[in-house]
């Protein structure tokens, strides 16, 4: 098949300059030539007026199929020879009083079809010069629609998209920055974060350093057996032996006490240097030296960071004070991020509905719904379930972004999220498709399709059942999926 384009105009067509032609060329109609006509091959012309015009029967039929004759032109008229010979003088047939015997007998002159043939000439000629007209006028639109849309290249060219070259530039430096900020959000989080958790090791160890029993005691009888219970069972209590120089649970029920050396968190009482062993009953502080716990100081405990010292209560407030800072600094910062994360994602729906009951009529994909009496302005997933109407929550992506992008498929702009309670979204000014590829492309956005299909596949299965005593046998005899939603039609 040619790869040439062929076109096919509807209409006139008017050309003002010179036409060249490559091929061949078919005219269905008339055509008038009003200058020269040059053939440099063959032509092959059965049938070619010269200035012989034919027989005609009278001089009116003459006149009405050559109306303004050239000089030159001669005509024969009359029914029976002699003929009449007419000459063509000045734009008018003239009688030249010459008459025509013919070769042949006089007699009735049968031209008939010699007139009929002129006539049709004449009309042909008139319906020509009609339609090469209408060509010349559909040739003169085709200009102007052809120079219309030159002018609006030009303007593309000239303004439009450099304007829109340098607004994508300029999205491309912003992600770049915004980038570049989450890295520097996450490092010092990082760097936080390992403060903190120093800060609570240091804690802990600062705790783990002071242990705390309920008195002393002298020589008991001490059970060969271990207890199950724990320093914090009902009755039971950690006390210091003097006789034997160990640690023992105390345990009493009703009148009888039992002593073990063995219990169920007795490693938390393990005797060893550099801890601070504190007497409850009498709020007295000891160390361990080896042997025995010793007394430390005048009936006081040394405060400070040392070993052998208690940490200072002050000190240690202050360092929960710090402690919960440092926290809050780091849930700040945690959402500080996800915040500029989501600036960097644009979120797909299919497009807006007034109310919640206009979901219904909607068919399966994601919808904003603007206005709910009871959650306000929120996205949804319109379900593919045989159950009209039916639908759920559109997922966590949808749910508490209210600085993110939201691109709708229904007219293909983006909108921000400006004001959830009041349902408030807002045109960006910044061209969708642009901002959809570059950013799917920087982060991997998943289309709407992909979503859609998404919140199917971990959508609950819907069953219909057909009454309330199909769903009490079902349940009765555990054939109920956990998971799985079931629409109970008669109620």
């Amino acid at each position: 098949m040619s790869q040439i384009k062929t076109t096919a105009i509807e209409g006139d067509v008017a050309i003002g300059r010179h036409v060249a032609m490559g091929g061949n060329a078919l005219i269905q109609g008339n055509a008038t030539i009003k200058k020269n006509l040059k053939v440099e091959g063959w032509l092959d012309a059965p049938n070619i007026k010269g200035s012989d015009k034919g027989m005609f029967n009278t001089l009116t039929l003459l006149r009405a199929s050559y109306p303004q004759p050239s000089d030159g032109w001669w005509a024969l008229v009359g029914t029976s020879f002699p003929l009449k010979m007419y000459s063509g003088r000045g734009g008018q047939w003239v009688d030249t009083g010459v008459a025509y015997a013919g070769a042949q007998a006089a007699g009735p002159l049968q031209d008939a079809t010699a007139q009929a043939k002129a006539e049709e000439a004449y009309t042909i000629a008139t319906q020509a010069n009609a339609e090469v007209a209408v060509a010349n006028s559909a040739v003169s639109r085709l200009n102007e629609t052809c120079g219309t849309l030159v002018d609006h290249v030009m303007d593309l060219q000239d303004n439009s998209i450099p304007a829109l070259e340098r607004e994508l530039s300029q999205c491309v430096g912003n992600i770049g920055a915004l980038d570049t900020r989450v890295d520097n959000v996450e490092q010092s989080v990082a760097t936080r974060v390992a403060e903190l958790e120093q800060n609570i090791s240091a804690v802990e160890r600062r705790c783990d350093e002071v242990v705390e029993f309920s008195e002393v005691v002298g020589a008991v009888s001490i059970l060969p057996t271990g207890s199950s219970g724990t320093s914090t069972t009902t009755g039971c209590s950690v006390v210091y032996s003097a006789a034997t120089q160990q640690m023992l649970l105390k345990s009493k029920s009703g009148f009888s006490t039992a002593y073990y050396s063995q219990w169920g968190d007795s490693d938390k009482f393990t005797l060893a240097s550099g801890k601070v062993y504190v007497c409850t009953q009498e709020n007295k502080a000891y160390r361990w030296d080896g042997a025995n716990l010793v007394s430390i100081g005048a009936e006081r405990v040394e405060l400070g960071t040392a070993a052998e010292e208690a940490y200072p209560g002050i000190s240690g407030a202050a360092l929960e004070a710090r402690t919960a800072a440092l926290e809050g600094s780091d849930n700040s910062l945690r959402g500080e991020i996800t915040q500029l994360r989501s600036r960097a994602t644009i979120l797909p729906f299919h497009g807006f509905v007034e109310n919640i009951e206009g979901v219904s009529n909607k068919s399966t994909g994601i919808w904003f719904v603007k206005s709910d009496a009871i959650k306000g302005a929120h996205f949804v997933f319109k379900t593919p379930s045989p159950i009209e109407g039916l639908y759920q929550d559109a997922g966590d992506d949808y749910c508490d972004v209210e600085s993110g992008l939201y691109l709708c498929m229904a007219d293909n702009m983006l909108y921000s999220y400006d004001n959830r309670a009041g349902g408030g979204m807002v045109a960006v000014t910044l061209d969708a498709a642009t901002a959809e590829a570059m950013v799917a492309a920087k982060t991997g956005v998943a289309s709407l399709t992909e979503r859609v299909a998404a919140l199917e596949r971990s959508g609950s299965v819907i069953e219909e059942l057909e009454s309330e005593e199909e769903w009490q046998r079902r349940k009765g005899a555990g054939e109920l999926e956990v998971g799985k939603l079931y629409f109970v039609a008669e109620v």
